[in-house]
């Protein structure tokens, strides 16, 4: 307690916020991670069963989304008050590239909107990534949004996940408690480093510029563990 009350007035800032931002970001974490779903474009679609279908829905960028995809494999995606669809999701082993490398890791399927067939060829599904091969090989490339791939990753199950990271939560916290012993036994710490270069350790006090780049290192160490924060939010 001594030892807080000889502190300045930056270092007492500092361990507050440090103090908030660990409990803080603990609250947020734990909300953000909780909250699986289908991961769309940045944003965590949270599945609902609603009359026979399972509904993927979140917002973006404050318009709400969603992706609805019923018993048959047909998906509706509604975005504002726009709606695409019903997409018609068919298997069909014959629709597999022969010349593929990879053709025993590929699922043969047809993706319709109405009478036209918007893709037919091989989808290749790891965890939550999905590649479209042409019935001739090639790579198939869709920039409409939803793509054909988004469609077939969602009607073929799409693995759940969420946002966050607890590690970043750990790295951040680590941050914190390092730099706040730094803080707190900044001089004796000042003085533990130059024993290795001169004797009477304790006859020797820090120089303004010593202390200057002192709090810029503290500041830097708290800007640091909320960009880490924050980035393991992502």
């Amino acid at each position: 307690m001594e030892r807080l009350k000889r502190l300045n007035q930056l270092g007492k800032i500092l361990l507050l916020v440090m103090a908030v931002m660990i409990p803080v970001f603990a609250f947020i974490y734990s909300k953000v991670t909780a909250r699986e779903g289908l991961y769309y474009r940045n944003t965590i679609l949270v599945p609902v069963e609603e009359n026979g279908q399972t509904v993927y829905s979140g917002k973006i960028k404050g318009q709400d989304v969603s992706f609805a995809v019923a018993a048959d494999r047909t998906v509706t995606f509604r975005k504002g008050d726009k709606t695409a669809g019903p997409y018609v999701v068919k298997e069909d082993p014959a629709a597999v590239p022969e010349s593929s490398e990879i053709k025993a890791s590929l699922l043969g399927a047809e993706l319709r909107l109405d009478e036209k067939a918007l893709f037919r060829g091989g989808v290749l599904k790891e965890l939550d990534t999905v590649i479209l091969y042409n019935e001739d090989g090639s790579v198939f490339v869709d920039t409409n949004e939803p793509s054909a791939a988004e469609i077939l990753n969602v009607a073929l199950g799409p693995m759940l996940t969420h946002k966050g990271n607890w590690l970043m939560w750990f790295a951040g916290t680590a941050a914190c408690v390092i730099n706040a012993i730094y803080i707190l036994y900044a001089d004796e710490i000042f003085r533990w480093q130059l024993r290795f270069r001169i004797r009477d350790t304790e006859e020797v006090d820090p120089t303004d510029w010593e202390i200057t780049c002192r709090h810029f290192g503290w500041i830097a160490s708290v800007a640091l563990a909320a960009v880490v924060y924050i980035l393991g939010l992502r």
